[in-house]
């Protein structure tokens, strides 16, 4: 599911900057056999992650788009891949019905609200790194009892009110640098691998995928990404600064500026 989510995204932004047509194409292709894909894999989490972060991707394509028949040949053939998954390979919608309404919302729920629930269970100090590996149970070990990955971050068992905070409160800060990096992208591409970056962040909702090894590296590699963009971001605005003129250096001299 991480890799998946992560590879839509990144086909998303193929398909908008590919450098040849052919590229672009190849980048369609891979969107629709990754949408299948993320059918069968059975998570109905990773469908929802799919529509939100494939929408503002999708909404930037049509605006790129000259012409109305383009966009409407594009919208078609979306709402066409949508029915021949539902109606006939049926991934998406044998995906739907797993569960019922009040088992779909009771996950939803608990996955928003985490830190609370997690916050009210732990200790100060946590049970310590490594307590809540399922392997312990295999070896003889006592395993964590009553343990739910749905509504508990076991990174906060592990730590304790102290150290879960502080993660916490690391998360929000590298949310709010990747949407910062993202307003002020002076260019459309720029931008877009600015989105990128916070949607991966995102897709990981409360947690910090440390205990996922595929979610770890796209998760971290985003953070990395959004402090590369911020220097590029810089670099285009020196460059593009005009050089002062007479005025300007007047204003220096006599310390308006």
């Amino acid at each position: 599911a991480a890799f998946l989510s992560a590879a839509w995204i990144l086909a998303w932004l193929s398909l908008l900057h590919g450098r040849a047509r052919l590229d672009r194409w190849l980048a369609g292709i891979a969107l629709i056999l990754i949408a299948f894909n993320m059918g069968m894999n059975g998570s109905r989490a990773l469908l929802l992650v799919a529509v939100v972060t494939g929408l503002p991707f999708a909404v930037a394509l049509i605006r790129e788009l000259s012409t109305f028949r383009s966009q409407f040949l594009v919208v078609g053939f979306v709402l066409a891949i949508g029915y021949f998954g539902v109606a006939i390979f049926e991934p998406f919608a044998l995906t739907a019905e797993r569960g019922d309404t009040e088992e779909a919302t009771g996950r939803i729920t608990g996955t928003l609200l985490t830190p609370f629930a997690t916050l009210s269970e732990i200790d100060w100090l946590g049970a310590g790194v490594g307590s809540t590996f399922g392997g312990y149970e295999q070896i003889g070990h006592r395993g964590m009892e009553g343990f739910d990955e749905v509504n508990l971050d076991r990174i906060g068992i592990e730590l304790g009110v102290f150290g879960y905070l502080f993660l916490l409160a690391a998360k929000l800060l590298m949310l709010a640098k990747a949407f910062a990096v993202y307003r002020g992208a002076p260019t459309g591409r720029l931008r877009h691998w600015a989105l990128a970056a916070l949607l991966v962040q995102l897709s990981a909702v409360w947690q910090i995928p440390f205990y996922n090894s595929i979610a770890a590296i796209y998760y971290f590699c985003a953070i990395g990404l959004v402090y590369w963009l911020d220097g590029e971001t810089k670099r285009l605005g020196v460059a593009r600064a005009p050089a002062p003129g007479r005025s300007e250096r007047a204003m220096t001299a006599r310390g308006w500026r």
